[in-house]
């Protein structure tokens, strides 16, 4: 459900980008460092458009954000 303010998590990756992720891989999860950066609010409508693509879902989380956009954070795999 959608609240009308970012959660904490937004709040916690815009203070520490640079986070490891679990993603399904070959054998099991596996672990990846990546460097989270939110994407500009020019590139905003394009992002948010591939989520409603992706599922119509989605949409519904507009009607009780009460005029928020919500954060869209670009995940880019980095060695650390």
């Amino acid at each position: 459900m959608a609240i009308p303010k970012d959660p904490a998590w937004v709040h916690n990756l815009r203070a520490h980008p640079a986070i490891d992720i679990e993603t399904p891989g070959d054998g099991g999860i596996r672990t990846v460092a990546v460097d989270a950066d939110e994407i500009p609010e020019s590139e905003w409508d394009r992002q948010w458009q591939k989520f409603l693509d992706a599922s119509d879902g989605f949409a519904k989380y507009t009607e009780t954000a009460e005029g928020r956009r919500f954060p869209i954070f670009r995940l880019t795999p980095t060695a650390r």
